[in-house]
C-alpha cells in the first residue's frame, strides 16, 4: 500500500525535529543582549585599580625592627591583667538627664 522506504523514513524523521528548532531560533532581544550588564558595571566599579593584578609588587615601607618591636609589644600585653572595674560605681558622680517637660 504505502511504499516509503527506509531512507526516505529516516530523512522525515530527522528534519520534523531539525524544523522545529529552528522555528524557535530568532535573533536576542536588547534585553537579552544586555542581561546582567548592571551588575557587572557594579562590580568593576568597586575595584579601585582594575589593574591591580598586572602591576609590580609594592616595596615594603617598615623595617624587621619596627616589625619585632611591635610583635613583643602585643605578646607583653597578655603578661598582666587587666585592672577590674568595679561596676557599681558606673553612673556615680554624672548627672542624670532629664525628662521633657511636658
Amino acid at each position: 500500500m504505502f511504499d516509503i522506504s527506509l531512507t526516505r523514513l529516516s530523512l522525515i524523521a530527522l528534519s520534523v525535529p531539525c524544523g522545529a528548532l529552528l522555528g524557535c531560533a530568532n535573533q536576542p532581544t536588547q534585553v537579552d543582549l544586555q542581561f546582567g550588564m548592571a551588575s557587572k558595571v557594579a562590580y568593576l566599579g568597586q575595584q579601585a585599580v582594575p589593574d591591580a593584578a598586572h602591576l609590580p609588587a609594592a616595596a615594603r615601607t617598615s623595617d624587621g625592627g619596627a616589625m619585632k618591636s611591635a610583635i613583643d609589644r602585643y605578646q607583653k600585653s597578655f603578661e598582666t591583667l587587666p585592672l577590674p572595674i568595679n561596676i557599681f560605681n558606673i553612673g556615680v558622680g554624672t548627672p542624670m538627664p532629664t525628662s521633657p517637660q511636658r
